[in-house]
């Protein structure tokens, strides 16, 4: 399994709107990119780092996906209109991670 972490930076002027995000955009990528194997959507709200002190991001989300492939594709033809909603929830430029999720054996 992929996992996909878009990362945005804490910032003095940060806005996110958690409740658009959930609404609207999340639902738009599993439409846009559900067909293509992207199997969930979650969203973090950063409340603090390891220290207890601001967060080093202030919002976090995730999607899964079944291979990186799928993802690939799936961006590649849905990339304008989801970016396209991005300033509809935030002002911050996401960071964008891929990952593979390993099994840890707990």
């Amino acid at each position: 399994m992929i996992r996909i972490t878009i990362l945005y930076p804490a910032q003095p002027d940060a806005r996110f709107d958690f409740d658009y995000y959930r609404a609207r955009h999340a639902p738009l990528l599993l439409a846009r990119l559900g067909p293509f194997g992207i199997t969930r959507s979650e969203i973090d709200r950063g409340i603090a780092d390891g220290a207890g002190v601001e967060p080093e991001y202030f919002a976090v989300a995730h999607l899964h996906a079944r291979d990186l492939a799928g993802f690939h594709a799936g961006l590649q033809a849905h990339r304008a209109e989801l970016v396209a909603d991005i300033p509809n929830f935030t002002n911050l430029t996401p960071v964008l991670q891929v990952s593979e999720v390993l099994d840890a054996g707990a």
